[in-house]
């Protein structure tokens, strides 16, 4: 049987709890996408290549594999690793 109370919740003090919660203060989260940014980064697109790289690095930010690692894979693959070893 599970007991439900545990009195590690309860401490106060963070260095007695016997299970700690590391918090990192490492690096700070990137800046949120603007659409104007993408949108000069497609215009400012040299070629088709260029242009479908801004393309899929939008999808990207904008959740299209947020639940599917498969799908930022494949992206990855398909889109952005072949513009960027282009240049």
């Amino acid at each position: 049987m599970q007991q439900l109370f545990n009195p590690d919740r309860f401490q106060e003090n963070p260095e007695l709890r016997t299970t700690q919660c590391p918090i990192s203060l490492g690096d700070p989260m990137q800046t949120p996408f603007r659409i104007p940014d993408f949108q000069q980064q497609l215009l400012s697109g040299k070629n088709k290549r260029d242009r479908i790289k801004a393309l899929a690095e939008f999808a990207i930010a904008n959740g299209i594999c947020s639940d599917s690692p498969e799908v930022w894979h494949l992206i990855q693959r398909d889109f952005i690793d072949p513009a960027t070893e282009a240049k």
